[in-house]
């Protein structure tokens, strides 16, 4: 009879778990870490796509209200979505019919006046550079900052010379993502119910809200932005005239569109406009820009980010800024656009899935214990006392 080797563990403590490693089990590992490799091949080969496909959902989203009260109305829903993109058809074509020739323009007199700009920013730098040029350091500075104005004046140039190409690119996209939201409205109907069969009964509730407020806090982002970027682009033209700067019509609409990056665009959209005022009119006129935007990031912050955004997106602020940071950093100007409603969508399924999976992992595994305690105080003999001797 074989005798084993292994002492017996001292009393009161539980035995030694062995962990067993089989070829299957390293076969598992290898094949899963082959598998996340693989993913992350395809998602870099094919994030500009990606990034299509979910501007498609985003936008589908935003106007999933409007499509929906069409149906009550009843109205085909195909037909309801082709109605909302003739509206948008022709809110874009009014606008491009009143603004294209005054904007086209100023775009032509600011590209003309470019160079002169630079210069100047140039001369400026080299001052600077001059006055400080006892601190080794700062002076190093100044001289980098001015490498960057060059660089980004020749972006800027080269970017104005390829509007063109800039809008027909543009435009082919946005027909691309309508393209996509018309067919993601028209059929994710039809593949909820399929989705809902696969999963279990008790997680039908679970998902069925997790869809619905998705859908609520992706619109609401869309709509939200929409409205900011037509109020700041509204505010922000008419100062511009109001004080007298030249391209307000071009920095009312960059304004405007700087703020589908929530909380960092607008200042972009001022730190333009004061740029502007100081090398078209003057120190002076360049401090009633910012006071103007300052005013300006008071409404937004005070008015148009609390009822509009927080209300329909219910995103934290500061989960907003490291969205559109790390954005940034990865995609560009695109990735940052994109970062808030992927961060609405990770903290959708966060709340919703991940932190009701937590709690209910949890609760069992304290039940457990509370078994297993149980159980073993109940299964310990009482051990008498030894009777006292007389």
């Amino acid at each position: 009879m074989p005798v084993s080797t292994s002492a017996p563990p001292p009393a009161g403590l539980p035995a030694a778990r062995i962990v067993s490693v089989t070829t299957r089990t390293l076969w598992q590992a290898a094949t899963i870490a082959v598998g996340i490799v693989t993913i992350a091949v395809v998602v870099l080969k094919t994030i500009d796509i990606l990034l299509l496909i979910f501007t498609a959902i985003v936008v589908a989203e935003g106007i999933r209200p409007i499509v929906r009260r069409m149906e009550s109305a009843r109205i085909p829903r195909p037909l309801g979505i082709g109605i909302v993109y003739l509206l948008l058809f022709a809110i874009m074509g009014l606008f491009g019919w009143l603004l294209a020739s005054p904007l086209v323009d100023q775009v032509t007199n600011f590209a003309n006046n470019a160079p002169s700009y630079f210069a100047q920013v140039q001369q400026w730098l080299q001052q600077l550079q001059t006055f400080l040029s006892g601190n080794p350091n700062i002076a190093s500075a100044v001289q980098t900052a001015e490498a960057e104005a060059g660089n980004f004046l020749t972006q800027v140039l080269v970017g104005l010379v390829n509007v063109p190409l800039n809008v027909a690119t543009v435009l082919f996209s946005l027909v691309v993502v309508l393209t996509m939201a018309f067919f993601w409205l028209t059929a994710v109907d039809g593949l909820k119910p399929f989705i809902l069969n696969v999963i279990g009964e008790d997680d039908q509730s679970r998902v069925n809200v997790l869809f619905e407020d998705l859908s609520r806090r992706l619109g609401g982002f869309v709509r939200g932005v929409l409205v900011n970027m037509s109020v700041i682009g509204v505010l922000s033209g008419l100062g511009m005239w109001a004080l007298g700067v030249p391209y307000a019509l071009l920095l009312g609409i960059f304004a405007g569109l700087t703020e589908v990056i929530p909380y960092l665009g607008p200042y972009f959209g001022g730190g333009a406009a004061v740029l502007v005022a100081l090398l078209t009119v003057g120190p002076l006129k360049s401090l009633e820009v910012l006071a103007v935007y300052v005013i300006i990031q008071e409404i937004e912050g005070n008015v148009l980010v609390p009822v509009v955004m927080n209300r329909t997106a219910q995103i934290n602020p500061f989960t907003v800024v490291v969205a559109v940071l790390i954005g940034g950093s990865l995609f560009g100007i695109a990735g940052s656009i994109l970062a808030v409603p992927l961060a609405i969508v990770v903290t959708v399924v966060a709340e919703r899935v991940v932190a009701p999976a937590i709690k209910k992992q949890i609760s069992s595994t304290t039940e457990a214990e509370a078994l297993v305690t149980t159980t073993t105080e109940t299964a310990t003999p009482t051990v008498p006392s030894n009777p006292m001797k007389m």
